[in-house]
């Protein structure tokens, strides 16, 4: 099958408009697996760019598609079980979308057309998906958005889990990381964020969370409206942070601290600056690892007691190095993806 056929074929099936006998061209291309691989990318973005531009998509295929987990073996019954009369293709393409894209749903739909008394097809669809969970390699930052609206920036190295469709009394995710909220306002569901045994509430506001489970601290900047933290393990009463308000939490002593300070800095990582504030070189060892998805390897004793100020916007990992070694008083070694600090 031709490149142009294919994609003729594949932009009529996001469209709906497939016949029969163009829905049967599609399945026979589907037994070559380089066709799958070549044209997988090109369904995931027609798809994507439908729910960007809101288009109506069944809800069940919209959990699918945004649970990317393995179900390929599954969905593959949608096609075996295909009629040979022309079915309704509402259902089939959904079905075949994922299919091509190679199981990026940890769902899948089952549809088995048959007729019922009356002459008609009837087509039956089975949901079972409910979460989702993205990550942030390292090295790379991302931004994800969640059915309500909300809006959530992961720095590298960070994942967040959440509900496909925010169903209940509130919208509850779990994150392990950093991540900058943007939360839609909607009072009637706070939006409930799980960190370690720490629960955020909010309802609409923007902060930043950090929890790495090696540095064994959290901290939680506020930039705009107001934030609750809830801290069983440490206290009864939840403590309220307003607009630069930051709350420091020592994860094995139970101890916090609430500062006074500029979000927009606190949280410059957004913006792709890398920001030191006499931040300990153990803590910069593992901002620098996630930030260039790098190993630092440390030679030199003397370093575990230093600290850094200094910020760097969008700078090469060299450029970094080359300053860091500098205010340290201290030689760098690259050896492929490894770092030694000397």
């Amino acid at each position: 099958m031709t490149r142009s056929r294919s994609n003729y074929l594949i932009n009529r099936l996001l469209a709906n408009d497939l016949t029969a006998a163009e829905l049967e061209e599609l399945l026979k291309g589907l037994e070559d697996q380089d066709y799958i691989y070549e044209y997988s990318d090109v369904l995931e973005k027609q798809f994507e760019r439908l729910i960007d531009e809101h288009a109506p998509i069944d809800p069940a295929v919209l959990g699918a598609w945004r649970n990317k987990n393995t179900a390929k073996e599954k969905s593959q019954s949608l096609i075996e079980k295909r009629s040979r009369r022309a079915p309704d293709l509402r259902g089939l393409a959904a079905g075949i979308v994922i299919f091509i894209s190679l199981g990026l749903a940890s769902y899948f739909i089952y549809s088995q057309v048959e007729s019922d008394n009356s002459g008609q097809l009837a087509e039956t669809v089975i949901p079972v998906v409910t979460h989702r969970q993205e990550l942030a390699p390292l090295g790379r930052r991302k931004t994800v958005k969640l059915q309500d609206g909300s809006y959530v920036k992961l720095n590298a190295g960070s994942k967040i889990q959440y509900p496909v469709t925010f169903n209940g009394d509130d919208r509850s995710v779990e994150i392990n990381g950093e991540a900058f909220f943007d939360v839609a306002r909607d009072e009637s569901r706070p939006f409930l964020i799980h960190v370690s045994d720490v629960l955020i509430k909010v309802l609409g506001t923007s902060f930043n969370v950090k929890y790495f489970e090696e540095d064994k601290e959290l901290s939680i900047t506020v930039s705009s409206g107001s934030v609750g933290v809830e801290m069983p393990l440490v206290q009864n009463k939840p403590v309220v942070l307003t607009k630069d308000q930051k709350l420091i939490f020592d994860i094995s002593s139970g101890s916090t601290n609430i500062l006074d300070v500029v979000a927009d800095e606190d949280i410059s990582w957004i913006k792709g600056l890398l920001r030191f504030d006499r931040t300990p070189f153990v803590k910069v060892k593992g901002m620098l690892e996630r930030w260039y998805d790098v190993e630092i390897q440390i030679t030199n004793e003397k370093l575990y007691n230093a600290s850094l100020t200094g910020k760097h916007l969008n700078e090469s990992l060299i450029s970094v190095l080359e300053s860091i070694s500098y205010a340290l008083g201290a030689e760098y070694e690259i050896k492929g993806r490894t770092i030694i600090l000397k």
